[in-house]
């Protein structure tokens, strides 16, 4: 089988690792910003937390498209991984019944490089899935404030229309 296959996940997977990184580095600016303010006990650091809070809502109204991609995205791989796990299975069959026959052991080895091949394919898919869950599960308390901030900026964009 030809190594140099080509991955329509990757675009996937290196626009997902851009968008975590920034969200990560975004969530440990919050964090010391809100460590700073509990130990200062001062309202100029709490304003802060929440401008860091508010770019954060800003950044993922900013990435929103992208960000429904991904989220379409995670189900067609959910569907991939479905159908390859099916067709493993089957491969894995038609393995054991190849090994049961003499003089098949070219089949046999074709069998168990593409059992590996899928097996591959498999982890990498569900790896992908896993990032994009990890993206959902961070994003998740901004979220409804990027959604109310994108709401806030349609209903100010058509009273300027009016």
């Amino acid at each position: 089988m030809d190594e140099h296959i080509f991955d329509p996940d990757y675009v996937v997977r290196e626009a997902l690792d851009d968008i975590l990184s920034k969200v990560e580095t975004r969530e440990k600016l919050i964090g010391s910003a809100r460590d700073l303010a509990e130990k200062r006990k001062d309202e100029s650091h709490v304003s802060v937390v929440r401008n860091f809070e508010g770019l954060m809502v800003d950044f993922l109204h900013f990435y929103q498209p992208l960000i429904e991609r991904i989220r379409r995205y995670e189900g067609s791989l959910h569907d991939s991984v479905t159908e390859l796990k099916a067709h493993l299975a089957s491969t894995k069959s038609m393995l054991q019944v190849t090994k049961g026959i003499e003089g098949v052991t070219s089949k046999s080895e074709d069998l168990d490089r593409e059992i590996s091949h899928l097996e591959k394919t498999i982890q990498s898919k569900t790896t992908t899935i896993d990032r994009i869950k990890k993206l959902f599960e961070k994003t998740k308390p901004y979220q409804a404030e990027a959604a109310a901030s994108e709401s806030d900026t349609e209903r100010a964009a058509s009273h300027r229309r009016k």
